[in-house]
């Protein structure tokens, strides 16, 4: 949804992308999404670094790092998996994006801090708890299912199996 131009929200789901196909692959995919959006004019071509950057790279990073964090320290297990990468990872990468793309709008003075604490941040905790769920659901569906398709999961490692 667009609240002002630059300002928009939406589910990202990188969380699940990156822990599906790995970091690699979760930083190519959503960046040839943004150039199809360019192609068909919907995404300004001047913005593609920013948008890169904020929207893909910074949320694959945090998601990736998280996931790297709960496999050093925390013990190896399903519900470690799904609750701290999965479902935890959604929160803590809509929270990034959304804090960096207010930060870097303000800081480049393309609305003023008013605009974007009152449309843009308020909006900040409606996002948590649908992006963690929808990041957690989609990768308990997939580690229970398909976990072969899974390129962070592993059954011997994580169900002892």
């Amino acid at each position: 949804a667009g609240l002002h131009e630059g300002l928009e929200v939406h589910f990202l789901g990188l969380t699940t992308l990156t822990l599906l196909l790995g970091w690699r692959l979760a930083l190519l995919a959503p960046c040839l999404t943004l150039l199809v959006l360019g192609y068909f004019g919907v995404t300004n071509l001047a913005d593609f670094g920013w948008q890169a950057l904020v929207g893909i790279a910074l949320p694959v990073a945090t998601s990736w790092l998280l996931f790297l964090a709960s496999w050093a320290w925390l013990p190896r297990h399903l519900f470690v998996y799904i609750f701290v990468a999965a479902f935890l990872g959604g929160a803590i990468t809509i929270s990034v994006k959304v804090a960096a793309s207010a930060l870097l709008m303000g800081l480049s003075d393309s609305y003023p801090w008013h605009t974007i604490t009152a449309d843009y941040l308020s909006i900040w905790p409606l996002l948590l708890f649908p992006e963690a769920l929808l990041n957690g659901m989609a990768m308990t569906v997939l580690a229970i299912y398909r976990p072969h398709w899974v390129n962070t999961f592993f059954d011997r490692t994580y169900l002892g199996t």
